[in-house]
């Protein structure tokens, strides 16, 4: 995250005086999809990483790292053929669901195996 991208709210609207808070919230997962529709690791790897930065997920600098701009740009990449592309969806299967809420799982929804996201479950 930029240094500076706390202060967006204020260069965005310099006129608003923001409140001091003494409480940090950290963002959480909440339960629903992620992605749908789609079982390509394409699709699905870069909006579990977006999900996994959003959440600070463990892991996801050395996820990331290990993915060629060329896929990240183009999804017809032949990276995304390749047992590294598959391996680094894996961890993020695994990254996602270090910081699954309570009592729910990281994955396929039960009744679509195209619905992937933060389900109620026993998983966890």
């Amino acid at each position: 995250m930029p240094l500076d991208a706390g202060l967006a709210p204020v260069l965005a609207y310099p006129h608003r005086q923001l409140q001091p808070t003494t409480e940090h919230t950290m963002p959480h997962a909440t339960i629903g999809t992620i992605s749908h529709g789609t079982l390509r690791i394409q699709d699905l790897v870069p909006a579990f990483l977006d999900e996994a930065r959003r959440l600070d997920a463990p892991h996801v600098p050395e996820i990331v790292k290990d993915i060629p701009l060329s896929a990240i740009v183009d999804d017809r990449d032949p990276y995304w053929d390749t047992e590294d592309a598959f391996w680094q969806l894996e961890a993020l299967f695994d990254s996602l669901s270090d910081v699954a809420p309570r009592g729910c799982y990281f994955g396929a929804h039960v009744g679509d195996g195209s619905d992937f996201g933060f389900w109620p479950g026993e998983e966890n």
